[in-house]
């Protein structure tokens, strides 16, 4: 309806997915979007209007007609949002979802680790990495690595320690790999994984510690599988595995609750047991799901006692804690995890203190624009790099802007309609 405000929302409170869009914006328009304004936290232009969290984007983009905002893909088509189609550097129309079906999400981490934008020594500097803007025909032009942010030396940390490290072999596995999908999130190429994998290689454990190992749920290992450090995909609590059942069946939300109810009670009488070994991360809520689902199956199919936690914090939240600056660098957590890397100041910090700092790559999700625009184009509303420096600059501020109908020539908004 004519008169209808339409607001463009941003993130706050140093938001990863602020850092990759403006990023992206600067990397393909920069006459528009100055390096001045890339960062997980800048100044945005007057009128524009705050949203914090994936969870709180996607209820302003979704609660009120002609607003525009950003997200990560996975979460913005999980919530049924309208993506806008993006213009690559090949000059390529498309949405994430057409990239991704062409292999265009894995293509830009192919060509960031072939150009030399992606180390290949998961000790170097990261702080240079961007998957923005790549070439290649259906390369997905915002993409976010994510990362676990890992101390090599492990010596002084135990059980958890080992503990650690088979996290992380169960986050880079096949399984592992492939469960990201569950999450609309896509694993590595093989090559980044290669890096990744000598990540791990990495870590230095106690001498005489006992290394975890893996049991499959296809195959078993007699006498071997019932040793105490053994992740047995045999072993299952059966609150676990009742609730995978009931999620596979789509049972009434009440009986999850009431399960879930009764796993955390669980969880509780385990966390207060002897001979505990527990493990506690905090950082990006991309992947937070999918690492709550790890943590699950291993607090589940581990024969000693283990607890897990991971606070969905933030990326910047997480690097925070991982480094530990105001407490003479001792870490806040087991591990960090980010959608960026940590900036080249923090990590010569941490390695100025004798720390080896891994970066370790794990996953790719696409990042991109929706919006709430009635009647749209059906094969999406196409808009460009500067076009959208220009919304987000507050420089164009109605839908019917002569240079997003020249994008869009089937496209029909009310006449004047603002861009609030």
């Amino acid at each position: 309806p004519s008169g209808q405000p339409i607001k463009v929302y941003h993130r706050v409170f140093g938001s990863s997915t602020t850092a990759g869009i403006t990023t992206y914006l600067h990397a393909a328009c920069p006459s528009k979007w100055p390096e001045s304004q890339v960062g997980s936290t800048i100044d945005w232009a007057d009128g524009t209007f705050e949203a914090q969290g994936s969870g709180g984007m996607s209820a302003a983009i979704s609660g009120e007609e002609y607003t525009i905002g950003y997200i990560d893909s996975g979460h913005g088509h999980d919530d049924g949002l309208f993506e806008i189609a993006l213009q690559n550097d090949f000059g390529t129309y498309q949405t994430s979802i057409e990239a991704s079906a062409n292999g265009g999400v894995k293509a830009a981490a192919d060509e960031a680790l072939q150009l030399g934008v992606l180390p290949s020594d998961p000790t170097a500097d990261f702080s240079a990495v961007s998957l923005h803007n790549m070439p290649g025909e259906f390369t997905w032009p915002i993409v976010a690595i994510s990362y676990l942010y890992l101390r090599a030396d492990q010596t002084e940390n135990g059980e958890k320690g080992a503990l650690l490290k088979a996290f992380v072999e169960y986050v880079l596995s096949d399984d592992g790999q492939e469960l990201l999908t569950k999450y609309n999130f896509e694993g590595v190429p093989a090559d980044v994984l290669n890096v990744a994998l000598d990540a791990l290689n990495s870590l230095s454990l106690p001498d005489g510690i006992s290394e975890w190992t893996f049991e499959s749920a296809d195959s078993t290992d007699p006498g071997t599988g019932q040793q105490d450090y053994v992740i047995s995909g045999k072993r299952r609590s059966y609150d676990e595995y009742a609730i995978t059942e009931l999620e596979s069946e789509k049972a009434d939300v009440s009986d999850l609750e009431a399960l879930e109810v009764e796993v955390s009670s669980l969880q509780t009488r385990v966390s207060s047991s002897s001979g505990l070994i527990a493990l506690h991360g905090s950082g990006t809520t991309n992947p937070s799901k999918f690492y709550w689902e790890i943590m699950s199956l291993f607090e589940a199919q581990a024969k000693p006692s283990v607890k897990m936690t991971y606070r969905a914090v933030g990326s910047s939240t997480g690097q925070l804690e991982f480094i530990g600056a105001d407490q003479d660098y001792a870490a806040y957590n087991d591990f960090g995890s980010g959608d960026i890397p940590l900036d080249s100041d923090e990590y010569s910090e941490l390695t100025g203190q004798g720390v080896t700092v891994l970066h370790v790559p794990f996953s790719l999700g696409a990042m991109s624009f929706f919006h709430n625009v009635p009647d749209a184009p059906s094969d999406g509303l196409r808009l460009t790099s500067c076009v959208l420096a220009d919304i987000f600059n507050r420089d164009i501020t109605t839908w019917d802007d002569d240079e997003i109908l020249a994008l869009n020539p089937d496209f029909s908004p009310p006449s004047g309609q603002p861009i609030k």
